[in-house]
C-alpha cells in the first residue's frame, strides 16, 4: 500500500470536482510521505485557482527544480518567471522546451511574445 500515492489520487479527485483547498490538504500530505514532481504542479493547480499566486510560484519551482524536462512543467515555470520580468530565465526553459518539443505552440508563443 502507497499512502502517498493514494493522497495523491484522492487530492486529483478533490482538483476535479474544484474542491482546491481540500484537494492542497491531500496534496501536501502525499508530499509528506513522498516527493514527486507531479505533487508539486498539482499544488501549483490548486494554488492557482485559490489566487495563491506566491506560493503557486514556490510549488512550481519545486517542480521544475525536480524534474526540468517536463514540458509541461517547464512551461508553466517559464510563464511564471515571465510574470515576474525575468524574460532571459523564462526565454531560456522555452528553448530547451522547443529544443525538445519543437510543435509546443504555446512555448513557442511565449518565447516570441519574450523576444519581441
Amino acid at each position: 500500500m502507497d499512502l502517498g500515492y493514494d493522497h495523491y489520487n484522492i487530492g486529483m479527485e478533490l482538483l476535479e470536482s474544484g474542491k482546491f483547498t481540500e484537494a492542497m490538504q491531500s496534496f501536501k500530505a502525499s508530499l509528506s510521505l513522498q516527493s514527486h514532481f507531479k505533487t508539486y504542479e498539482r499544488l501549483y493547480d490548486c494554488c492557482k485557482q485559490l489566487g495563491y499566486n506566491e506560493e503557486a510560484f514556490q510549488y512550481i519551482g519545486f517542480a521544475f527544480a525536480n524534474n526540468g524536462a517536463n514540458d509541461k512543467v517547464a512551461y508553466a515555470y517559464a510563464s511564471e518567471l515571465s510574470e515576474r520580468g525575468r524574460s532571459k530565465e523564462a526565454a531560456e526553459i522555452l528553448s530547451g522546451v522547443l529544443s525538445r518539443n519543437p510543435s509546443y505552440k504555446k512555448a513557442r508563443e511565449l518565447l516570441t511574445r519574450l523576444q519581441a
